[in-house]
């Protein structure tokens, strides 16, 4: 399907494919064991700032490519399943940003409330 979306500056449609940035977040104990180890041995891992970089950009590729599916919409050049999913998606994919925040704020505060 050629990309309805064209013009200077237009933001382009992205498969879903090109969206995640090509790495998952694993949060598997298996996944989670192996980074620990990989980083107490010193070894070059990705830091949590990259990983963190790299969710944030995943998302907000989400976002544009619902917004330019829903301006294609308004062309006439978009069903509106896709504007739907598309749309669903970046909600999704937002709604479990701000969780992960939330729970990274509350380990922060626990761990000001430890006594030492």
């Amino acid at each position: 399907m050629p990309n309805p979306v064209s013009g200077a500056g237009a933001a382009r449609i992205l498969p879903p494919s090109e969206l995640g940035g090509g790495r998952r977040l694993d949060p598997s104990p298996s996944n989670i064991g192996a980074a620990g180890s990989a980083a107490a041995g010193g070894a070059q891992g990705t830091g949590f700032k990259e990983t963190v970089s790299e969710f944030v950009d995943g998302v907000n590729a989400l976002q544009h490519n619902s917004k330019a599916q829903f301006e294609s919409f308004v062309r006439g050049e978009a069903e509106l399943h896709d504007v739907a999913i598309a749309a669903h998606e970046a909600s999704i994919a937002m709604r479990l940003t701000q969780e992960i925040r939330n729970r990274l704020i509350g380990a922060y505060q626990e761990v000001m409330r430890t006594q030492i």
